[in-house]
């Protein structure tokens, strides 16, 4: 990708080295721009062929011209790229399953995620799982060491690595555990209690106190 960066036009300067480092992977970019491209009149911008890796970066710019040579290099400058925000995707609406298997997109150069989950009642788990165990191609998945039982239930999840630290959490996911199907009684079983002797009808209820 490209990072556009911009300073202050040196007056006489003919050309501009940028150099950009980025701190945790321990490399660096650099270029020179000719100020009759990049520049204003007092300000100069140019496109630098960065990776956009999640992390933080520092960069330079050092002035050069003919008859004075190089100047002193800039204050360093630093910014950051965080990292992208996890989208749950399963499990959502009504399921039936009571160890439904959790998951979400996987992030680029992430290397875990915090899965936290909750129902109406409070917490039911958190837990980190490593990207290179738990995903695979562009999702991931996990099943809890437990069973839910019905209600309502909302995830979500974060991201991390080294380099960037913690993504956003995600939105919540929300969904519901349906109650396990009753037991109907046999319908060749019914009886009838008006017609069976062997059933004691109820009384009629008393009117004493009845207006």
């Amino acid at each position: 990708g490209q990072t556009n960066f911009t300073w202050s036009r040196v007056p006489g300067a003919a050309w501009y080295y940028v150099w950009v480092s980025l701190d945790y992977y321990g490399v660096g970019v650099d270029q020179w721009f000719e100020a009759s491209a990049v520049c204003s009149a007092d300000t100069c911008s140019a496109n630098v062929p960065v990776q956009t890796l999640p992390g933080g970066y520092t960069w330079w710019v050092q002035a050069w011209s003919s008859p004075g040579g190089y100047g002193a290099w800039s204050e360093p400058a630093r910014y950051t790229i965080p990292m992208s925000t996890p989208q749950p995707s399963a499990p959502s609406g009504v399921i039936t399953d009571t160890q439904p298997i959790f998951s979400w997109q996987s992030i680029p150069y992430a290397g875990w995620y915090y899965l936290w989950v909750s129902a109406d009642y409070g917490y039911v788990w958190s837990a980190w799982y490593e990207g290179t165990t738990y995903c695979a191609e562009s999702m991931c998945g996990v099943t809890l060491p437990l069973t839910l039982t019905a209600g309502n239930y909302r995830f979500w999840v974060q991201a991390w690595n080294e380099a960037a630290g913690y993504s956003a959490w995600s939105a919540p996911l929300e969904f519901s555990v349906a109650p396990s199907d009753p037991i109907l009684p046999n319908p060749t079983a019914l009886i009838d209690p008006t017609l069976s002797p062997d059933v004691s009808l109820p009384e009629e209820p008393s009117s004493q106190g009845i207006p």
